[in-house]
């Protein structure tokens, strides 16, 4: 049987499956494995390699340079103990709030089961740079707490001498997605669909 027969008995993907980036999001389907799946519409073009078992938002994209940093989510490509993808994400903080005060920050992420680690700094309007969380007793400073929806930034109240409303900047958070699938904890793995035993490779 010739390469071609199998293909059309097995009624696999011939070539590298290709869409905008919006579309593969809406239909968002299981990749199958060893395929590349492109991106027409990103500048450079974007790809990513099934496994056979995760979605297209599950699954990152190949990098071609080193992950950076985005208002939107991004997967880092990197795995967390239990084997699911590592996402980040950086948070605008508009201005913190006044001394003894609480800002709530909706961060948008979905399925969030657990954050990682975060970093931050803000600036104030006359220049000086503080990062977050604030480590000084001497006077009024943020402590951060989350929850599944939504960043809260508090102040004490211990010193009204400094205003940290005059601060804005930004909070990145890397953290795990309860529905993100991945190998390592999908007993079905090895019923996925295998392109290249597909094709006797």
């Amino acid at each position: 049987m010739g390469l071609l027969s199998t293909v059309k008995e097995k009624n696999i993907l011939v070539g590298n499956p290709v869409d905008t980036e919006d579309n593969w999001k809406t239909k968002n389907p299981i990749l199958l494995k060893g395929a590349i799946f492109i991106t027409s519409d990103t500048n450079p073009i974007k790809f990513k390699i099934g496994n056979g078992i995760d979605t297209w938002t599950d699954t990152p994209y190949v990098q071609t340079e080193a992950i950076g940093y985005s208002l939107e989510e991004l997967n880092t490509g990197k795995k967390w103990l239990d084997g699911r993808y590592v996402y980040r994400k950086t948070i605008h903080i508009v201005n913190l709030p006044n001394d003894g005060e609480t800002i709530t920050i909706a961060h948008n992420i979905s399925n969030l089961e657990q954050i990682i680690s975060f970093t931050g700094s803000v600036k104030s309007t006359d220049g000086k740079i503080s990062f977050l969380p604030v480590v000084n007793n001497s006077f009024s400073y943020p402590y951060i707490t989350c929850d599944l929806t939504s960043i809260y930034i508090s102040t004490t109240s211990e010193n009204n001498s400094n205003s940290w409303s005059a601060y804005s900047g930004y909070i990145t958070l890397e953290y795990i997605r309860s529905a993100a699938r991945s190998i390592a904890t999908n007993s079905n793995s090895q019923d996925e669909p295998n392109l290249f035993e597909f094709l006797g490779m």
